[in-house]
């Protein structure tokens, strides 16, 4: 009886319960400070680099514009040389023609010739344009010379086809650039004046900006004038002595016509 009642309580006995393991409590994580917000002067210096990056970017793609104009602008007067070239051999018939045809509607040969001209002119306009840009960027560096440029296409100089015809014609255009870039008073008497004057005072002031400086005279007395009874030499642009008037009316009278000066041609 003992041994099935010992039995019987060990089938009866409640099973162990499962064992939960212990869950160990969360480490509250550390929250970084707070940036600190940038001081007003910070701020100023940002907007101002802001502004500086965006005003060369629109320079920038301001002259991408106009490149690009002046690309299918010579592509346009290609096609159009092209054209003019096919007229003019067309109006050449063989020797012997095997058929007769009709003559296309010829053009009168003064205009022809002075359609070509214009294509000559305007292709030779737009090689030393080039020209004056690589120039410029080359001596000025790209920045400071799309600053230079950017002014004076806001005083509309670039949109002066006189201006920048005498422009292109100079050959240190790229200084005179930079000078007018300067001196928006002498730009703005430039862009006032009528076609001719205005190239002729361009070349006066190139020429004024590029001349050479005065050579250093030597500190020896001066010797005595001659008694011979010839005629006193003229005088020379590199004489110290002259004021500055006097060495740009003598610059005017020494320079060639083509650089604005009174010079005649032999």
């Amino acid at each position: 009886m003992s041994e099935t009642q010992s039995l019987q309580t060990e089938a009866e006995a409640p099973a162990p319960e499962p064992e939960v393991p212990a869950v160990a409590p969360e480490t509250p994580v550390a929250e970084a400070p707070p940036a600190p917000e940038p001081t007003e002067a910070e701020k100023a210096a940002a907007a101002r680099e802001t502004k500086k990056q965006e005003d060369i970017r629109k320079r920038i793609n301001a002259l991408t514009r106009r490149g690009a104009e002046a690309e299918r602008e010579r592509d346009a007067l290609r096609a159009e040389r092209d054209a003019m070239k096919a007229l003019l051999e067309s109006r050449n018939p063989p020797a012997e023609p095997e058929t007769p045809r009709p003559a296309p509607t010829a053009l009168p040969d003064d205009v022809i010739q002075a359609r070509a001209r214009e294509l000559r002119d305007a292709e030779r306009f737009q090689e030393r344009t080039r020209d004056l840009i690589s120039k410029g960027a080359k001596e000025l560096g790209a920045d400071t010379w799309n600053e230079k440029t950017g002014i004076l296409a806001e005083m509309g100089a670039t949109n002066n086809q006189a201006f920048m015809q005498a422009l292109a014609e100079l050959p240190d255009a790229h200084k005179l650039v930079a000078y007018l870039a300067d001196d928006l008073d002498v730009l703005n008497g430039l862009l006032a004046r009528g076609p001719v004057a205005m190239a002729a005072e361009m070349g006066r002031i190139t020429a004024a900006i590029t001349a050479p400086a005065p050579r250093t005279l030597s500190a020896a007395p001066k010797p005595a004038a001659s008694v011979s009874g010839r005629a006193a030499a003229d005088p020379d642009v590199y004489d110290g002595s002259l004021s500055m008037a006097e060495y740009v009316k003598l610059r005017r009278k020494q320079a060639p016509a083509s650089l604005g000066g009174e010079k005649a041609r032999r």
